[in-house]
């Protein structure tokens, strides 16, 4: 009797587990990934504490070298992203099969609206934002484009 009290009692908890899980599974990838983040990165913040630093500046080190990485990349990312996202703004009629779209298949080029738009969006948040746009971001972009 008592062992089937156990095998009761640990199949509802494993249910309810399981439950907890399923309703809180948008909420807990970000500490999932985190967790996964800290265990992968803790060897390196063992070295650099070996090597005489606090675990806070080794952490501050890591971190610091995490957003540079991940600022680097978006620059690299941005402006082709940017040149996708204008030329679907002027092919978008084409997706559409409007008559518009059918003219706008028969012209020789784009009318570069949608790179206008881009360029002037961009350079707004950016400004908006306090920072300067990357070196000559207009003149980059139009000339790649």
């Amino acid at each position: 009797m008592q062992i089937e009290r156990h095998i009761v009692f640990w199949i509802a908890a494993l249910a309810a587990f399981v439950g907890l899980l399923w309703l809180l599974s948008p909420i807990l990838l970000p500490f999932v990934l985190g967790m996964a983040l800290a265990y992968v990165l803790d060897p390196l913040a063992n070295r650099l504490a070996r090597r005489g630093l606090s675990r806070l500046v080794a952490a501050s080190i890591i971190l610091g070298g995490f957003v540079l990485a991940l600022a680097l990349l978006l620059l690299l990312i941005a402006p082709v992203l940017a040149k996708q996202l204008a030329g679907f703004i002027d092919h978008r009629d084409l997706a559409a099969g409007t008559q518009s779209g059918i003219d706008a298949q028969n012209r020789d080029r784009p009318s570069g609206r949608g790179q206008q738009q881009i360029v002037e969006i961009v350079t707004k948040d950016l400004y908006g934002f306090g920072v300067r746009a990357p070196l000559n971001f207009k003149a980059d972009f139009a000339l790649n484009g």
